[in-house]
């Protein structure tokens, strides 16, 4: 699809996923989410973007859609997380991909978004 999106409907179900990587899922091309949700479907916004997005609320309106915004993660998800890692639970280095300075992090965002490498997981190096 043009707009970066995968979308993918379960066999015999009704329900639609967009698996988006880029900004045009949510605003224009073929897997456009306000165009592609059903009546009364919900649409849940993981992504953050870089720059103000421009949005025509029309579908919203009309096919009475649910715009629900969400961070993906809260402090005790965090939490969890370290416990994991301190006892052991997997292997997370694994999903460590690259470690840049704090000064390359406008590049951080360019490897996750652009996908031109293979990269999970970005860390930034703090200078001590």
């Amino acid at each position: 699809m043009n707009s970066g999106c995968r979308v993918r409907t379960r066999r015999g179900s009704r329900r639609r996923r967009f698996r988006c990587g880029r900004r045009g899922c949510l605003l224009r091309g073929r897997g456009h989410a306000l165009l592609c949700t059903r009546r009364g479907g919900r649409i849940i916004v993981t992504g953050m973007f870089l720059d103000p997005v421009g949005l025509d609320l029309t579908a919203v309106n009309l096919n009475e859609l649910e715009l629900v915004g969400s961070v993906v993660y809260d402090h005790q998800d965090f939490r969890e997380a370290v416990e994991w890692i301190q006892a052991g639970r997997f292997e997370f280095r694994k999903l460590v991909t690259h470690i840049l300075p704090l000064d390359m992090a406008q590049d951080a965002l360019t490897l996750l978004t652009d996908r031109a490498e293979d990269a999970v997981k970005v860390l930034l190096e703090i200078p001590r």
